[in-house]
């Protein structure tokens, strides 16, 4: 029993189970940077009985980024969206946050500020 209405996953490999499981009924997941729903799932039953719909796109096929970017930004702005910060690294640990990416599994974004 999930709780979340949109999921933008870059890893689905790793994480489209994950998505089915916490979205809501009736969940949207945008899969960016594959085409295929074939890596991932153990067990789509989660997906179904919720009717979690999927949405698989590649960055290098949006031919001009501004429209779904002022999309994002819209939701940022009116609250619909929030984005969950894992951790927040320093300019001097930039290769830290990068190893983390790679080697580490974590819920949300890494933030790099200067």
């Amino acid at each position: 029993d999930g709780g979340v209405d949109v999921v933008l996953d870059q890893r689905l490999d790793d994480y489209l189970q994950f998505d089915a499981d916490v979205a809501a009924g009736g969940a949207r997941v945008v899969g960016i940077g594959e085409n295929s729903p074939d890596p991932g799932f153990t067990n789509d039953g989660a997906a179904r009985s919720k009717d979690v719909s999927y949405q698989f796109m590649s960055m290098f096929n949006t031919p001009d980024l501004r429209v779904p970017l002022r999309g994002v930004a819209h939701l940022l702005e009116t609250g619909a969206l929030s984005i969950a910060v894992a951790d927040t690294y320093g300019l001097d640990g930039a290769a830290d946050a990068q190893r983390a990416v790679v080697e580490d599994s974590f819920l949300g974004k890494l933030v790099i500020e200067p």
